[in-house]
């Protein structure tokens, strides 16, 4: 964790615990922060118009209020959709923090929580936003003129593009039904990614497409020529490879891995823990007579990777 990183940032605590924003704000203005504190919604609405923070710590149960429809509110609105928020709550089950996420969060704390903790994962939070700013700002920036190619100059791959989940999974059976049973060979492998406990989720927009950005360079550079990319879920990709070859899905791995954790947010962000879990089907397969039985085995796949505990790839 970096100390200087919260030195001079604004954070807004709303929570209506008053031991809760005592402890928490004491650590943050120790560490050079300026705090805001309120302790019900109205209140802490009117603090974010007032005072712009650069991170908000959000409990859901409020004062007449709901935590989850203040962070909706906030990534709907263009002036505070970058302001990154943390639920700090005591509902624990996890479809409430699938709640949160899915209103726009970037992290999820249970109470009663361990300071440390909070603290290293509001860390992190403020160093995807500047990561992501740096990354807005460059892609503002008008692009250099090209270089002169000679003759011997390669010319630069284009990534590859990306297909919604329907017409991946209809693109897999086309070209399923297609092969020719004596020689056709055909890869499927699904890849699912998680950083440190911040889902890849769709309302997290910057970090799902640095992730896919991510992915494409990579696929541009090391998977073989008529890959197809799909977006399964927010989370999911789909690689369908025009051969068997495991190979290829290990590449990709390992390369996203790196990528992600370094240059994709930042290098101040490379001790993120990143993990990818990769499921493999290839065919001709003993066990696999069609196309439906084609996806289903490289999901099941997929789930005996996440089984494992995630850094893994399984093929079948």
């Amino acid at each position: 964790m970096s100390a200087q990183l919260f030195k001079g940032r604004r954070i807004l605590l709303i929570d209506d615990d008053s031991t809760v924003l005592a402890v928490v704000s004491q650590r943050l203005e120790m560490l050079g922060c300026a705090v805001d504190q309120s302790e019900d919604g109205r209140a802490g609405r009117e603090m974010i118009r007032a005072n712009r923070p650069d991170l908000i710590v959000l409990d859901i149960v409020l004062r007449g209020e709901d935590g989850i429809e203040i962070c909706k509110e906030l990534k709907a609105d263009e002036a505070t959709q970058s302001i990154p928020v943390v639920f700090l709550s005591a509902k624990e089950e996890p479809k409430e923090r699938v709640r949160g996420l899915r209103a726009g969060a970037i992290d999820y704390v249970v109470k009663p929580f361990d300071l440390d903790e909070l603290i290293l994962r509001l860390d992190i939070a403020l160093r995807i936003k500047s990561d992501l700013r740096e990354s807005v700002a460059e892609a503002s920036q008008p692009a250099p003129a090209p270089a002169p190619s000679g003759p011997t100059t390669e010319a630069p791959k284009r990534p590859a593009e990306a297909l919604a989940a329907d017409e991946f999974l209809q693109t897999v059976e086309r070209r399923f039904n297609a092969l020719d049973p004596e020689s056709g060979l055909l890869t499927l492998a699904f890849i699912r990614g998680d950083l440190e406990g911040f889902l890849l989720s769709e309302e997290n927009v910057g970090v799902r497409r640095l992730f896919l950005e991510a992915v494409h360079e990579i696929l541009a550079q090391v998977l073989p020529k008529g890959t197809l990319v799909g977006e399964m879920d927010p989370i999911q990709l789909g690689l369908l490879i025009p051969k068997k070859n495991k190979y290829n899905a290990e590449l990709v791995l390992d390369e996203l891995r790196n990528l992600l954790a370094v240059r994709a947010f930042g290098e101040s962000a490379k001790d993120l823990k990143l993990t990818l879990s990769c499921g493999v089907a290839e065919f001709p397969n003993s066990r696999i007579e069609n196309s439906r039985q084609f996806v289903e085995t490289a999901e099941f796949a997929l789930r005996r990777a996440q089984h494992r505990g995630g850094d893994q790839t399984v093929l079948m």
